[in-house]
């Protein structure tokens, strides 16, 4: 960084200073003053087309960056975005949501809790194991909706008989189990038992791979909002905006042409015959004053 800042300031110094010994001059006419400006312009074309050079560079770079902004703006904000949300296009990344804590309790006196992805709260009533007409183990389970159900009824639910949570819930539907023998686990229905499942939103955050359609689908969303939301402010700033900076730069880019032997000799050419002829006033055969009308460059 110090090199470049000392780079710059020696640029700027010389920019500024180059022509001190021209302003210095007394006694001097603008023309001679013009003439001198030329030859040194002549004499020192590599250097003077070496800080056109980088002044063309400054400027470019200045008017392309004024025209991006819009589009830059619109970059940042969705760039914070992405950082906040801590998923970045493109890349697969982790996703950090709460957690959803399923709870279940049951009339027997079992509690547990477990983290899923996706909510399913509903009443079970479950019936005991039954020996069939096969001699088959069965057990039918009714589910109910408990969309509106409060944690600290479940006690007055594990009251109630079947009819009665008949009567309060509405029946999502029944499901018959049959097996041949039972394991331990299975010891639990050796009486009618009914099961509460609920869920709630912790305060505790799980992550989760993302999936490479929704990672597609996110990266084209932010790629696409990005360019409209670029799009909107370009046309708003050339709707309120009577001139850019872009424009008011591109102004002074001919100013810093390329010098060519050619274009300085004829305007050095050009300065001389008018500096004769306001030198001689006495001399008929003097050349005409020529305008000043050709460019410095090509």
């Amino acid at each position: 960084m110090k090199i470049y800042f000392f780079f710059y300031f020696f640029l700027l110094i010389w920019y500024y200073n180059v022509d001190l010994e021209v302003v210095g001059m007394k006694k001097k006419t603008n023309l001679e003053i013009s003439v001198d400006e030329i030859r040194r312009k002549i004499k020192y074309k590599k250097l003077y087309n070496l800080r056109n050079f980088l002044m063309r560079c400054i400027l470019k770079t200045g008017s392309s960056i004024d025209k991006a902004s819009p589009f830059l703006i619109a970059l940042f904000i969705f760039a914070e975005i992405c950082i906040l949300n801590k998923n970045i296009p493109i890349k697969k990344d982790y996703i950090y949501n709460n957690a959803i804590v399923q709870t279940i309790d049951a009339s027997n006196g079992i509690h547990l809790e477990q983290i899923v992805e996706k909510s399913n709260n509903c009443i079970e009533y479950s019936t005991k194991w039954q020996l069939n007409s096969d001699g088959l183990y069965e057990r039918e389970i009714t589910y109910y909706d408990c969309s509106n159900f409060i944690t600290e009824d479940s006690l007055d639910i594990f009251s109630m008989s079947k009819e009665e949570i008949s009567n309060l819930f509405v029946e999502k539907g029944t499901k018959k189990i049959i097996k041949s023998s039972l394991s331990k686990n299975d010891n639990m229905f050796n009486n009618n038992v009914i099961i509460i499942t609920s869920s709630y939103i912790s305060s505790d955050k799980v992550a989760k791979e993302e999936s490479t359609l929704g990672n597609i689908i996110y990266s084209a969303a932010i790629i696409l909002g990005t360019f409209v939301l670029g799009l909107g402010l370009d046309v708003a700033k050339k709707i309120f905006v009577r001139k850019t900076i872009s424009e008011s730069i591109e102004e002074y880019i001919p100013l810093y042409l390329k010098y060519t032997d050619e274009s300085l000799n004829k305007l050095l050419k050009i300065n001389l015959d008018n500096y004769n002829y306001l030198s001689n006033p006495s001399d008929n055969n003097r050349p005409k004053i020529r305008r000043l009308g050709e460019k410095y460059g090509k």
